[in-house]
Parts: structure tokens; sequence; C-alpha cells
């Protein structure tokens, strides 16, 4: 098959930074299926194609079975909710912010009979995913594959795009902030530390080329009001894992 039609975990993905600081909201899965058709662009195309993917061969990619075909119910209801999930990204500085919100995709379809679906990219995003001007991060598919909560996604980005840096410091409203939590979920910041912070870091070192440590709590009086990360190389190779376990 034509190289861009072949699913690889080798293949990259990049992005520019203005959108990994973005603010969007997504399930594993739904995070899965984008960062596969942003690891499908290539660096000839001029403009976004239609990327187009059968059930059966993304089910066969991620290792999970599709016998009776659950999977394409599932990835039919996906495909319904990401056509209306939008980002919020900052395109103009911290101190004069300039907001842009739009939707990830022009559209998607669904084709029943062949089980295949068809999506293209918004246009909107052509800047920060296909003719880059700015800073940027790219890395390879493989290492976000396995990821099992959709917190990991984020906080690799977050962290891999301060890579070269070596650290990160990040503030507990930045956070919340840009992996959109609502204003009742994780309040405490030990459940917030637990399930979003820790566990995100598990993974990440785990099945990335990333390693991140939590290497300070920055305090107001008793409140944690930042974090301070470490991030230095991980030397792990991925072999696909049954993401499902």
């Amino acid at each position: 098959p034509y190289e861009r039609d072949k699913l690889s975990l080798d293949n990259q993905v990049v992005k520019a930074n203005t959108m990994i600081q973005g603010k969007y909201k997504m399930s594993a899965l739904e995070q899965k299926l984008v960062l596969t058709l942003c690891s499908k662009i290539t660096s000839n195309d001029d403009m976004f194609m239609e990327f187009t993917m059968t059930v059966n061969e993304f089910a066969n990619f991620l290792g999970i079975d599709n016998k009776n075909y659950e999977f394409n119910r599932t990835l039919k209801r996906k495909c319904k909710i990401l056509n209306n999930k939008d980002i919020e990204m900052n395109i103009g500085t911290k101190e004069n912010p300039d907001w842009l919100f739009f939707h990830w995709f022009e559209y998607i379809r669904y084709i029943p009979g062949s089980a295949t679906i068809k999506m293209k990219f918004s246009p909107v995003l052509e800047p920060y995913l296909l003719s880059i001007k700015e800073t940027y991060t790219k890395y390879r598919l493989g290492y976000v594959i396995n990821f099992k909560s959709e917190y990991s996604f984020r906080m690799y980005e977050l962290m891999k795009s301060y890579e070269k840096i070596g650290e990160r410091t990040i503030t507990i409203e930045e956070i919340r902030e840009l992996l959109m939590l609502d204003d009742n979920k994780y309040v405490k910041y030990s459940h917030l530390k637990t399930r979003v912070i820790q566990k995100s870091i598990e993974e990440i070192n785990r099945y990335s080329d990333i390693k991140v440590e939590l290497e300070k709590e920055e305090k107001e009086g008793r409140k944690v009001v930042g974090l301070v990360f470490s991030i230095k190389p991980n030397d792990y190779k991925y072999p696909i894992d049954n993401w499902l376990e």
C-alpha cells in the first residue's frame, strides 16, 4: 500500500506547541484515533487529505479482538462524538491572549457496509499540524498508543515539549485548565495527584521515550499551587500491548 495508508508505530506525530498548549478533552480511544490520523500526515502534503481507514485495520493496529463487531459500534459512536469535539488555542501571547475556538474535523464519514471511516481535519488546523512555522514537538505514535488513561496523552505532550529544557513548572490551575477538568472533579489535590498526575507519570515512564518525575510541590501556606517535573530520555522500545486489559 501507499506509504501514507500504512498504520505504523514508527509514524511521527508532529504538532505545533501552540496546539499542545491548547485546551481540549477526549477519551483515550478518541485520542488514539486522532493521533493515528495525525501520524498519517506527511511533510509533502500542502493541504489536509481525506484519510480512510477500516474499523478492522484500526482494531488490529490496537490489538483489539473485534470478532463480535462490538468495536464497529464503539467507533461509530466515537466518530459522532469526535465530529463535535472542539479545541481552544491561544494564538496570541500570555499578556495579550487571542483565543481561537474551532472543531477538529471538517467532516467524518462512517460507512457501515464496508465498516470504513473517512475523516478530514479542519483546515484551521493546517498551521499547527501541516505547514508549521513555529516551535513544534514530534514523537513516534508507538510511544503513546499504549496509554490507558485519557490524561496520559495530554501530560505526555506537555512534558515532551519541554524535554530539551529538562524540566517544567506548571501550576495546578494550568493543569486543571489544560486537561479541562470539571470544577467538581479531583477538587482535593491528593485526588488530582493520585488519579491524574501519578497515573499519567506511571504510564509515561512505562510506555514512552521520556521519563518524568515529580520533583517538587510548590506551596502557598499549606496549599499546593504548582508542580516541578523533571524530564529525561527513556530508552523504552514499544511492543504493542493489548491496551484493553
